[in-house]
């Protein structure tokens, strides 16, 4: 957590307010539909984590969803290749299928 957010004093208490979010998002200059993202996604998981353990403290579980944001949303490219759809008309029926393009 950056100083600017320990500064705001956020309540760690579960369930915070969309509002709590969306305040503590915005002071680590997160755009405020990814606050919204965050809230719903744990609101409709009643505030567990993936394991089905409760969480308790939410800004924690908040900095781990912004580090994400920040460091996984690029795709990897070994994992992900582009790909091109290739289509052959042998016979009387189209063949499509996935191909690899090169990079």
């Amino acid at each position: 957590m950056n100083l600017k957010a320990q500064n705001l004093s956020f309540s760690r208490n579960v369930p915070p307010t969309l509002e709590q979010v969306q305040a503590y998002f915005n002071s680590l200059q997160v755009p405020a539909y990814e606050a919204e993202v965050f809230y719903f996604y744990y609101q409709g998981m009643d505030w567990e984590n993936e394991m089905g353990s409760a969480i308790r403290d939410w800004i924690m579980v908040a900095d781990d969803w912004v580090w994400n944001l920040e460091n996984r949303l690029a795709p990897i490219p070994f994992l992900f290749p582009p790909f091109t759809t290739k289509c052959s008309n042998a016979g009387k029926r189209l063949h499509c299928g996935l191909a690899m393009s090169k990079m």
